[in-house]
């Protein structure tokens, strides 16, 4: 039987008691602020500072409720057109995730979708994205409108070995023709894990 080598990376928050805390809600609090910014900066562990807590309460309040809205449909789609610039025709058009916020009103998808690749939201965000996509692409259809639609990848949804089923599912179940939905990847995606990243997209 052949072994499988599985490379683990973990990220670290630390707090230091009573410096950082009195408290096991404030310690608690704190680390989980010094472990996002681990993650961000791709680090092994980070150690606490107050000058991570300057935008934290707000993160840590959107990471909690970001999950809330992807499950809720709280994420609605807007389709930015894409214009030739030699003819102006129309080219296709670009589904961007918006989120409507109660409180805090719209935030910018630059904002939450870091907090979603970092919380593992990443995925059913996608997802929920390309099915609103698909069912839109299948009303304009019925109306005698066709076009393209393009979806962000981020590098987690890309090297996902399930990705590619959930695709053929989303498009089966609106009857979208394949070559009508694009994927636009950025080049730090590809780097991340190229060869899982070209077999993938083969896929």
């Amino acid at each position: 039987v052949g072994m499988l080598h599985l490379g683990i990376d973990a990220s670290v928050g630390a707090v230091i008691f009573p410096a950082h805390g009195n408290d096991v809600s404030t310690l608690l609090r704190r680390a989980d602020v010094a472990m996002y910014d681990a993650k961000r900066r791709h680090l092994r562990a980070q150690l606490y500072v107050p000058e991570l807590d300057r935008h934290s309460p707000r993160r840590l309040e959107l990471a909690t409720a970001l999950a809330e809205a992807i499950r809720d449909g709280g994420i609605s789609v807007h389709y930015q057109p894409i214009i030739d610039l030699r003819n102006g025709h129309l080219d296709g058009v670009e589904a961007l995730a918006r989120w409507q916020h109660g409180v805090h009103g719209t935030i910018a998808p630059d904002e939450f979708i870091p907090i979603a690749e970092l919380g593992d939201q990443i995925r059913d965000l996608t997802l929920g994205v390309l099915g609103e996509s698909a069912r839109q692409w299948t009303a304009w259809w019925h109306t005698g409108f066709t076009t393209t639609i393009a979806v962000n990848l981020s590098t987690r949804v890309l090297i996902d070995k399930r990705f590619a089923a959930d695709v053929r599912r989303i498009l089966e179940i609106h009857g979208m023709p394949g070559e009508k939905l694009h994927f636009e990847i950025t080049e730090s995606a590809m780097l991340a894990d190229p060869a899982r990243a070209i077999e993938a997209i083969t896929e």
